[in-house]
């Protein structure tokens, strides 16, 4: 597969794919919420899970369901390159994998606890982060939320064709980072270029500071699994991130000096 390194996904997927050739699969769950995927170097993955709308999965072909076990990683984390949303999901989970628990100089806690924010400030949010939401509209001149899912009765939540109007205007950009997945990414951080935080947020963030902080990105604010075998249970049953929250840690990684 020819991997282009001008997108964001592609460079993560060339970036890793000689070392993912060390490692094998060891489990792969995908969950109603959640995916995880678990390497033979004892780290587990976690990605976001899209639901399912009409046949946007199509995922039987592209997953090779019930024969990725033992597959290199190296064959698995091109999929994060896949327009199959389930397929994706896999291939960034794997990637994380990877990657986030080895990440080092992480600050561990709430993004709230490492962004300083003013009233003077204009919040744009890609993703609906109900607990951040109050908090940030206590803190901050106006937050405007960008949410494709339908999230009843909530007055702060603009439609999506408003981004390229308001996004540049924001001095704090929080994107939710399942845009790795949907591949709305690579449009969405030049909107950003004038925000003083551009914060990629969320379980499916990738820890590769590399290759955000030239794109834009000033945090990566992701999580890290501590307890392996209670993340993939948790997966497998359903579970959102509250859910994981005694398997996991949440972590920061500050890219500007």
């Amino acid at each position: 597969m020819k991997i282009s390194m001008e997108n964001t996904i592609g460079e993560m997927v060339a970036s890793l794919e000689r070392e993912a050739g060390q490692f094998t699969i060891e489990d792969v769950r995908i969950g109603l919420c959640y995916t995880a995927v678990h390497l033979s170097n004892g780290e587990v993955g976690l990605a976001y899970t899209f639901p399912s709308r009409g046949d946007v999965h199509s995922c039987c072909h592209p997953l090779a369901s019930g024969t990725l076990k033992g597959k290199p990683a190296g064959e698995i984390i091109p999929y994060a390159l896949s327009d199959n949303l389930l397929a994706a999901s896999v291939g960034i989970a794997t990637i994380n994998a990877l990657v986030n628990g080895r990440a080092e100089n992480c600050i561990e806690g709430d993004i709230l606890k490492i962004v300083e924010c003013a009233k003077s400030d204009t919040v744009g949010m890609i993703g609906f982060f109900g607990p951040l939401i109050d908090p940030l509209k206590e803190t901050v001149g106006k937050v405007y939320v960008f949410e494709e899912k339908t999230v009843m009765r909530h007055p702060d939540i603009y439609p999506s064709e408003q981004i390229g109007e308001i996004l540049p205007r924001c001095t704090v950009a929080i994107i939710s980072a399942t845009t790795l997945i949907n591949k709305t990414i690579d449009a969405l951080l030049p909107l950003t270029k004038t925000a003083r935080e551009t914060i990629l947020l969320g379980g499916t963030t990738s820890l590769l500071p590399d290759i955000f902080a030239k794109r834009g990105v000033t945090i990566l604010s992701g999580v890290q699994v501590i307890d392996k075998k209670r993340a993939l249970e948790i997966a497998s049953e359903g579970g959102g991130m509250r859910a994981f929250k005694e398997s996991i840690k949440k972590v920061n990684m500050v890219l500007k000096g």
